[in-house]
């Protein structure tokens, strides 16, 4: 009985090393595939489903800046050439838009801060006070 414990004992801890070494060789795997990957075009593939399949007017993605003081947008798609539009109506590219980590400003960034993805009706929800009510009706009436 004690040898059989044993054994049962030496298969278990021969499995655990072999499923050890495949796991490792995953990660392994795994940070290659992420350090060739192009963040951007990734961030504009993930806008772009967004917009294209799932029937959104307008996607993008603002990750937190290296100084965790403010997002960058990254990546940004919109539906029927709508882009240069509202850079017009905003007076400036959304591409080089940033705005401050202040979660007092308003919902949306208190809702991304907690790590939850913000889906929202009105452009107001998510733009102001970084753009006026005015230009986020205009461009709420265009979308």
């Amino acid at each position: 009985m004690d040898k059989k414990m044993r054994k049962s004992g030496i298969e278990k801890d021969k499995e655990l090393s072999e499923v050890n070494v495949r796991l490792q060789i995953l990660q392994k795997v795994t940070e290659a595939v992420h350090s060739t990957l192009n963040l951007e075009n990734v961030f504009k593939q993930i806008t772009d489903g967004f917009v294209h399949s799932m029937g959104y007017t307008t996607a993008f993605i603002a990750p937190l800046s290296k100084e965790k003081n403010h997002f960058e947008v990254k990546a940004l798609s919109t539906k029927k050439r709508l882009l240069p539009k509202i850079n017009k109506i905003l007076g400036f590219s959304l591409h080089k838009f940033s705005f401050p980590t202040d979660p007092e400003l308003c919902a949306g960034i208190r809702t991304v801060l907690e790590d939850r993805v913000m889906v929202a009706k009105t452009l107001v929800e998510v733009a102001y006070p970084f753009v006026s009510k005015k230009a986020c009706s205009i461009l709420q009436q265009l979308g």
